[in-house]
């Protein structure tokens, strides 16, 4: 069957770990869900956070607690196994949202890569994740002149940045990565730091959490209007 009309596919990816990728799927997904968008959760990732949050909501808030379904998959069994999963991806109405293992050389990781519409990338303003990130975009790269389906957009998400932190100099250091990063894709407003967004769940975001993605998610919603 053919993509649907309003169907989106949404890849959270970066092969550096700690940038807050599972964190902010589930808090992209509880976003939508209550704006009455259609979402499903693929949680694709290595360690299956976000099935496990999901299988704890369960036992506290009850089955019927929930606005939109978690599916836990495997992308080690392989691109064809894969591929149709994200056939069936493609049938469902709504954002089909995927957290991703780190390492883009997983075979799996191609026909997902291949589908999606918008790959969101979340960075710190920190040495090591900033050159792990071009490494991941150098990686897309090359795999874009490989596999000619890919399409996606890219969005960058500043994530995890501390109130109030950074001198003159540090503040003009990301005003330059951001720049960077805005030559492959849309760099957001940035998320903030805090506990609120630590505790996180699969029901739906607290007000504090809002008030802390609100601006981001707003500039992810504009962008996938153009």
């Amino acid at each position: 069957m053919a993509k649907k009309e309003d169907n989106k596919i949404i890849v959270f990816a970066n092969q550096k770990g700690g940038v807050g990728k599972t964190a902010l799927c589930v808090l992209f997904a509880n976003y939508l869900a209550n704006r009455g968008k259609q979402v499903t959760v693929i949680d694709a990732d290595i360690q299956k956070s976000i099935q496990g949050i999901r299988n704890n909501d369960i036992r506290q808030y009850g089955k019927d607690a929930f606005s939109y379904y978690v599916q836990a998959y495997d992308v080690s069994k392989g691109p064809e196994a894969v591929g149709k999963l994200v056939e069936a991806a493609e049938e469902v109405s709504g954002y089909v949202l995927f957290d991703t293992p780190g390492n883009l050389s997983e075979d799996g990781m191609i026909p997902i890569l291949e589908a999606a519409d918008y790959i969101i990338t979340p960075y710190q303003y920190e040495t090591s994740t900033i050159s792990s990130t071009g490494i991941f975009l150098q990686t897309l790269q090359k795999l874009r002149e490989t596999f000619t389906k890919m399409h996606a957009k890219m969005i960058f998400i500043p994530n995890r940045i501390k109130k109030g932190s950074g001198t003159r100099e540090e503040w003009d250091f990301w005003t330059a990565t951001d720049n960077l990063f805005n030559a492959f894709g849309h760099v957001t407003s940035i998320v903030r730091d805090g506990i609120a967004i630590q505790r996180y769940n699969t029901v739906q975001n607290n007000e504090a959490q809002n008030k802390i993605v609100k601006d981001a998610f707003w500039d992810v919603l504009q962008e996938m209007k153009k």
